[in-house]
């Protein structure tokens, strides 16, 4: 969670060992949105399978999606943008409770 509004609503978190759904949504040139067209369902690795620190750094986890249509259904639905949208996630579905680094203290 983020202390300001801003990044909260920029940066979304990811909990180690959840499986997380996206989805692609595309925009035609008159407006219209399509129906949310499956991408993948992505786990984030729990800790000891991927650690996020050492010493001196916290690595954060993220996703980078490389969108590639074909230009011929571009060109026939006249499409212009597209959204990566992640389907919710309610509490009876996730598998961790909490999430947190621990660290050394600093003096």
């Amino acid at each position: 969670m983020y202390h300001d509004i801003f990044s909260s609503s920029i940066l979304r978190s990811l909990k180690r060992g959840e499986t997380y759904r996206y989805g692609i949504v595309l925009y035609s040139a008159d407006g219209n949105r399509s129906n949310v067209y499956h991408i993948g369902d992505i786990k984030v690795p729990r800790m000891r399978e991927f650690p996020i620190y050492d010493d001196n750094f916290v690595y954060s986890i993220g996703l980078e999606f490389k969108v590639t249509l074909d230009p011929n259904i571009i060109k026939q639905y006249n499409i212009v943008g597209y959204e990566i949208v992640r389907c919710k996630k309610h509490d009876n579905y996730t598998r961790n409770l909490e999430q947190c680094v621990i660290a050394k203290p600093v003096r």
